[in-house]
């Protein structure tokens, strides 16, 4: 029996596993600042991963060695702690400073650090006070700095007004976070992280105009012309806002801005409760890759919503399956649109496909014809696939659902439909009493130029809700006018719970009297006739192959009432 303790058996270890595990524990277990003294908390350094260097001498022999493990940890510990300092030996230094006349928690004071600043590879650099004295400040200890390699800086400002007249180069800078406006130069930089929603969207455009290889932009919110009305939380931003409208006076016409490696692009709509076009400002100016991600949350207006609609990425190509739902938020509708590759988006209220386009609006149903022409013009050669969802709560407080398309005119919809030439597979999903006006549209037309999805080959219908008679017999009509003329539907794919029997067909009388008969012969006869109008798709399968995928949970003997 191994009776070796654990500290024994680690000892043992080869050097590259314990470098490994060094390595490992940095990230999973850094040590941690002393914390205010009170319940649960303590006021000494948690140590983490520098335990390790108890274990054995050889252990922390190599723990001494690794000099950027010591250089990363340097701010968790106070100024006059020099120890961890000097273990960094000549390694690039992660700093967490203040221009404060404090040391805080896991933060040094920026005097204390100053000598430091030229061996910075990351820099997390906060700014209290004024304006004035953020100004001095960035005088003091970053303009008049050496930032040779410096690659990760995060920089925020109490008071986040735009600095001008100074510059920072940082030449092999990679990310940068900031909540303030300030001169960059720096030809490296990837990662752009602007926070808060006091940026008027042209000193974003400013911000990012010099960064050509610029891979993922992020911006928190974008402010637009200066009388339009703002609320924020702070006065600080509200100040910050103003600042920024007396900068932007100065500056001439915009200019494009070419962003040709960009892969990620997220601006949230940071004043959802009013209708902005500043994003859309922004966007024009953007030369970017059509292939980016684009997800627009909940765009207030009808026209700001047609205007997002024209954006070259919801053209592009390789996206080839769209889907237009409209799931309920808090008490209101949506109408919410998602163009992915290849795979559907068919849970709306689900998380965003990441390389997707999705844009949403709380325009009712109503306007669904020109979100369909707008569509049509920008996005319809592009489509194999399209997907109609209704997220169906009209039973509540209304007697019949119309589906995504509301109360819209079928002729209406249809023409803008048409331009989505080369759709092969549609999904009707959940479209209540529509599902019949909707699958008439299908139908062979008398002219060839006003056929409604001429490449059609799958059709895929979920039925939440039985259908009548009439859905039925539109049905095989559409099959069979389609095979006539040359354009049949290879597939049909019916789905839900609905599928069972024909709608509102009554049970006729029996010709003798059930009063004083038992229920199970009731229920036996009602049974007996309901099975004559069971839903079996016999004469679909003469005009189309069938795929069943039907979850019935029929109660129809049971709403008969006739028992």
């Amino acid at each position: 029996m191994d009776t070796k303790s654990p500290i024994s058996l680690g000892a043992g270890l080869p050097d590259d596993i314990i470098h490994e595990v060094y390595r490992v524990s940095a990230q999973i277990n850094p040590p941690q600042p002393p914390r205010p003294r009170g319940s649960g908390y303590t006021t000494s350094v948690i140590l983490g991963l520098i335990t390790l260097t108890h274990v054995c001498k050889r252990w922390r022999k190599i723990g001494l060695e690794i000099s950027s493990l010591w250089a990363s940890i340097v701010c968790i510990f106070p100024p006059d702690v020099t120890t961890i300092l000097q273990r960094s030996r000549k390694a690039h230094l992660t700093l967490n400073l203040s221009n404060s006349e404090h040391h805080g928690r896991g933060i040094w004071t920026a005097k204390k650090a100053d000598r430091l600043l030229s061996r910075s590879r990351s820099l997390q650099f906060h700014l209290d006070g004024f304006t004035n004295t953020i100004s001095k400040a960035w005088t003091t200890y970053l303009s008049a700095g050496s930032f040779q390699d410096l690659t990760n800086l995060c920089i925020t400002a109490e008071n986040p007004s735009p600095i001008s007249g100074l510059s920072l180069e940082a030449p092999n800078l990679r990310a940068l976070t900031t909540n303030m406006y300030f001169t960059l130069k720096a030809a490296s930089l990837r990662t752009l992280e602007l926070r808060g929603g006091h940026w008027h969207w042209r000193l974003v455009l400013d911000n990012i105009g010099d960064h050509p290889l610029l891979r993922e932009f992020d911006c928190e919110g974008v402010a637009g012309d200066s009388d339009d009305e703002y609320e924020f939380e702070s006065d600080a931003e509200c100040t910050a806002l103003q600042d920024s409208f007396a900068l932007v006076e100065g500056m001439g016409i915009p200019h494009t801005v070419h962003l040709p490696y960009l892969e990620s692009l997220n601006i949230p709509d940071w004043w959802e409760w009013r209708p902005s076009s500043s994003r859309l400002e922004l966007l024009r100016c953007l030369d970017v890759p059509a292939r980016i991600p684009l997800h627009i949350k909940e765009c207030r207006g009808r026209e700001y919503f047609l205007r997002w609609l024209s954006r070259p990425e919801l053209a592009y190509a390789p996206r080839d399956t769209m889907t237009l739902s409209d799931p309920w938020a808090d008490e209101y509708p949506l109408v919410m649109i998602t163009i992915t590759e290849g795979k559907p988006h068919l849970e709306p209220k689900g998380d965003v496909p990441v390389d997707s386009v999705q844009l949403s609006t709380s325009l009712a149903a109503i306007n669904m014809t020109d979100i369909l022409e707008a569509l049509g013009t920008s996005t319809a050669f592009s489509i194999r696939v399209l997907i109609f969802i209704h997220d169906c709560l009209c039973y509540n407080g209304f007697d019949e659902c119309f589906g995504t398309m509301g109360y819209t005119d079928l002729s209406c919809i249809t023409t803008p439909l048409r331009r989505f030439t080369n759709v092969s597979e549609l999904h009707l999903l959940r479209q209540g009493h529509s599902q019949t006006r909707l699958i008439s549209m299908l139908r062979a037309p008398a002219s060839h130029t006003d056929w409604v999805f001429p490449a059609l080959h799958t059709l895929v219908l979920e039925l939440e809700r039985k259908q009548p008679a009439e859905f039925w017999t539109q049905l095989r009509a559409v099959l069979a006018s389609r095979r006539a003329e040359g354009r049949p539907v290879e597939r049909l794919i019916v789905r839900g719970s609905g599928a069972c029997h024909v709608d509102g067909l009554l049970v006729p009388e029996p010709s003798v009297d059930w009063s004083a008969k038992p229920d199970d012969e009731v229920k036996e006869y009602i049974a007996a006739w309901l099975t004559t109008r069971e839903i079996t798709f016999a004469e679909e399968r003469e005009l189309v192959e069938v795929v069943d995928e039907r979850k019935l949970a029929c109660d129809c003997l049971d709403e008969t009432g006739f028992y």
